[in-house]
């Protein structure tokens, strides 16, 4: 800090030397700088003190700046949080809902199917009993008449649910599938 010949004063900041004189430093300063002990006094020349003091600002107000951004990532970090598990809370809902709504479809499928095979069979009794309605009406004409047709049959050229590789007849399709005719 002090020149080897007792006349100078270095800048902690440049580490330019001047003269106490020529730094506007006084005697009684001047001692003090250049006898105190510890070192922790510090002399910046004219320009870099005042250097030195906008940089301590901008510094200082860097620092509030960090503090306020940290602040408000820490903020940002509990909002994210919550939404997140509010996510996951409602992703969790909707797979409930999915799986509640796929097993109603399964036992949906399976009344409708056991519906259809109902309506089916009722379909071929009723026709059956039609068609043994139509071979008694018949059998006592034709007896009437003579020889003629006698009797009538269904055939379905399907077989019955669950029977070999083909589908049972439907009520939309059994007039298109099986046939009438005489014996």
């Amino acid at each position: 800090m002090e020149d080897d010949n007792g006349g100078g004063i270095e800048c902690k900041i440049c580490k330019h030397w001047l003269h106490p004189k020529c730094a506007d430093i006084t005697d009684n300063e001047y001692d003090v700088l250049t006898t105190h002990q510890t070192r922790t006094v510090h002399w910046y020349s004219a320009s870099c003190n005042n250097k030195s003091v906008q940089m301590l600002q901008l510094v200082f107000g860097l620092q509030d700046r960090l503090q306020k951004v940290e602040s408000d990532l820490g903020s940002v970090k509990n909002e994210i949080a919550v939404k997140i598990s509010k996510i996951k809370s409602e992703y969790d809902a909707v797979r409930e809902d999915l799986k509640n709504l796929s097993q109603k479809i399964d036992v949906d499928i399976k009344q409708c199917k056991d519906d259809s095979i109902k309506q089916i069979r009722s379909l071929q009794n009723e026709t059956q009993n039609e068609i043994e309605q139509i071979n008694k009406t018949r059998g006592q004409r034709n007896l009437a008449k003579g020889p003629g047709c006698h009797w009538l049959t269904v055939e379905c050229r399907r077989r019955a649910p669950g029977v070999g590789s083909m589908p049972a007849c439907t009520t939309d399709n059994v007039r298109d599938c099986c046939s009438v005719r005489c014996l």
